[in-house]
């Protein structure tokens, strides 16, 4: 009878720790989302500011990235969020592969993206509409 109140105080904590997803709130993330990889590091010209729509549907992820002065060439993904809320990805954006490592909270993700000589700053929220 005492690992009951200790499971559930562990439960209670990861639920809690930083506005991470926990494992049962994954579909709480269901839906479109969009934003932008800004660059942070690389001064050459495939070192740009990309834009990034997807949805998420029972933890799977499909979407895409473009360049956002030519958002009609979009490069395709597909990915999952993990159990604590992480999402990796690789996107072929513009013939260079892009990495993109992050966490979702409840209403965004952040990250970084490093392909190539060029490294981002992922930031994504709700999409609206």
């Amino acid at each position: 009878m005492r690992r009951m109140p200790v499971i559930a105080l562990s439960v209670a904590l990861l639920g809690g720790c930083g506005g991470a997803v926990a494992p049962t709130e994954i579909a709480a993330l269901d839906g479109a989302w969009s934003g932008e990889i800004a660059r942070i590091r690389g001064d050459k010209p495939e070192c740009r500011q990309w834009g990034v729509e997807m949805v998420i549907r029972d933890g799977r992820v499909s979407g895409a990235v473009f360049d956002l002065r030519s958002p009609a060439a979009r490069f395709t993904f597909d990915s999952y969020v993990e159990t604590d809320g992480q999402m990796f990805l690789d996107a072929r954006a513009g013939g260079d592969l892009m990495r993109v490592v992050g966490r979702f909270s409840r209403n965004s993700f952040s990250g970084s993206s490093t392909g190539g000589d060029c490294d981002g700053r992922v930031s994504l929220s709700r999409a609206r509409g």
